[in-house]
């Protein structure tokens, strides 16, 4: 197992860039889950409560916070400080973004004390490298009361965030109007797409965003036509099947009940069913598993309630047809006053870095050999 602190090691480029001792790289293929509060006290309603984030084995069960391969705990308190809302259901969403080789989360900045977290309007987007690197990438001046819940990016530069006031692009800009509120945002070759929740007649539930990767420019939103009517959803992940091209095609929803399935039929989206799973579903993730089908990693659960865990399960169904889930396997159960919010797989270094180490490996041989 390997553990880890943070430390302070200086600013550079712009950023607030938190390095640790001991830090360690991530493992290929394992998922990082996004944790509030560490098994502290009970969680807060409205408080600044930690984060932490937590690597976990993807094919092993029956992990727990002293099992885990890596946990990193983010700064409370001083340069680098990220806190978020422990018990509320619509923050913590956790995305690998910018080609794969970072996650992006949101959080606020500072604590307030014995007042509502969410009136902390100095909010931040923290990312974490394949190394286990964390740092404040950009900042940016939310709506008092409102929260703070995602980000993503394409480039390492420009962010969209997700907050509960709109969709932000980077540092101190205002709110766009964007006809949406935001929960979960996603980028899909080269679109970005953003989810919310309503049981509106015809109100989409998930709309792609123009300009369709982040950018200082004015955000608006087109409803992905048929996706609707879900007043109970949390995150989302997407895949392309191929029976639309290179287009997503496969839209899976969690739930407070546990899933949901779309398909992209003849230019417009079908509703396939829903799955139900005990306690329901918050965090998703997702690869296809070469047969048809998409194996799925979760954190049970609303995002609020202690005692969550990651689950894995898999759905065998082909495109266009009714989800037909596997029974749920827990890999990780999160510690007394802990709740479970996002997940995504582990960031990968990006090709210039696997092209250094590659260099340092040759040269290191070289001189053994020597």
């Amino acid at each position: 197992m390997r553990k880890s602190t943070l430390t302070w090691l200086g600013l550079a480029a712009g950023l607030f860039a938190i390095g640790r001792a001991d830090a360690s790289a991530f493992i290929p293929g394992n998922l990082v889950v996004y944790e509030a509060n560490q098994g502290g006290s009970a969680l807060s309603s409205t408080g600044g409560t930690p984060i932490v984030l937590v690597e976990v084995a993807a094919g092993i069960a029956g992990q727990t916070q002293a099992t885990a391969p890596q946990v990193i705990a983010l700064p409370t308190s001083g340069t680098g400080t990220l806190l978020t809302s422990g018990t509320s259901t619509s923050t913590g969403l956790l995305k690998l973004t910018n080609g794969g080789a970072q996650l992006a989360f949101t959080g606020h900045t500072a604590n307030a004390g014995a007042a509502n977290i969410n009136t902390i309007t100095a909010r931040a987007v923290g990312i974490v490298d394949a190394s286990g690197n964390y740092s404040i990438a950009t900042t940016y001046t939310g709506g008092s009361g409102n929260q703070t819940r995602v980000a993503v990016t394409n480039d390492g530069a420009t962010y969209y965030i997700g907050d509960q006031g709109g969709i932000y692009s980077n540092a101190g800009t205002a709110s766009q109007s964007t006809g949406i509120n935001p929960r979960a945002i996603q980028i899909y070759n080269g679109q970005t797409y953003a989810q919310q929740t309503s049981g509106t007649a015809n109100v989409p539930i998930i709309s792609s965003l123009t300009p369709a990767l982040p950018s200082s420019s004015a955000v608006t939103s087109a409803g992905l036509t048929g996706i609707t009517n879900l007043n109970n959803s949390n995150d989302f992940v997407a895949f392309a099947t191929g029976s639309n091209g290179a287009n997503i095609d496969s839209i899976y929803t969690t739930t407070t009940t546990g899933l949901t399935k779309w398909a992209l039929v003849t230019g417009a989206w079908v509703n396939e069913g829903a799955a139900t799973i005990a306690g329901g579903l918050y965090g998703i993730t997702g690869k296809s598993n070469g047969s048809g089908g998409f194996d799925f990693f979760a954190t049970s659960g609303t995002g609020g309630n202690a005692g969550q865990s990651v689950v894995s399960f898999s759905d065998t169904a082909a495109f266009n047809a009714a989800p037909a889930l596997t029974a749920t396997t827990s890999l990780f159960t999160a510690p007394a006053n802990t709740a479970l919010k996002g997940i995504d797989f582990a960031p990968v270094p990006e090709p210039a870095s696997l092209g250094l180490a590659a260099i340092g490996m040759l040269a290191l041989g070289r001189r053994r050999r020597a």
